[in-house]
């Protein structure tokens, strides 16, 4: 989704409403002709396919710049794209005191004297490792119980993969369930945020 765009100039931005990135891009060419100084801030969070094409149309991307910022990389980076276009990933972590979670995060930055734009995608690899931090967790702290109590393989398969299967089909629902939110917000972007997502 595309938060907000505008155009500044000299560190203020020129208008109070956010604007289609067409619009932003033509203003800050027209101040660019003008004066130096102007360029165009584009915010993104979590943007779809089409908004990133449409991005890369408006502002003249690389394709392997847009395809590098839907990848989830491990290490921050810094690559440099023709035209002076420079793309910074970052890594990000955030805790949510509500859930009483950390969310991982990626912000992908493509800087140029003309424009900024900001990609920030949350990412999910802490969450899928986190049942098999449970299986070894629960073998590790219960060793001696287990070697003394499991003598077969039908045991072993409900208590180990067992312990494996239940988490990993709670975080498969879990991931669905999120989708269908998210996918819910995007296709009732006319109807207000509370509205959109089912409680």
């Amino acid at each position: 989704m595309i938060v907000d765009c505008a155009v500044y100039r000299d560190g203020h931005r020129l208008q109070a409403e956010a604007m289609p990135l067409v619009e932003a891009a033509r203003q800050r060419e027209a101040a660019r002709q003008r004066e130096a100084g102007a360029f165009v801030w584009v915010g993104t969070f979590d943007p779809t396919p089409a908004e990133l094409a449409e991005i890369r149309d408006t502002f003249g991307l690389h394709d392997l710049a847009v395809q590098d910022a839907k990848k989830f990389h491990l290490q921050p980076k810094v690559e440099q794209y023709d035209d002076g276009v420079q793309l910074v990933i970052l890594r990000t972590a955030r805790y949510d005191d509500d859930r009483e979670e950390i969310d991982f995060g990626e912000i992908s930055v493509y800087l140029s004297p003309g424009f900024v734009i900001t990609i920030e995608q949350l990412t999910k690899l802490s969450t899928v490792f986190l049942p098999l931090t449970f299986v070894t967790g629960f073998f590790g702290q219960n060793f001696g119980w287990l070697v003394d109590n499991i003598g077969s393989l039908g045991t072993f398969l409900v208590f180990g993969v067992g312990a494996l299967v239940i988490p990993c089909v709670a975080l498969l629902v879990w991931f669905r369930m999120t989708a269908r939110r998210r996918a819910l917000v995007i296709t009732s972007s006319d109807a207000p945020m509370a509205e959109a997502i089912p409680d």
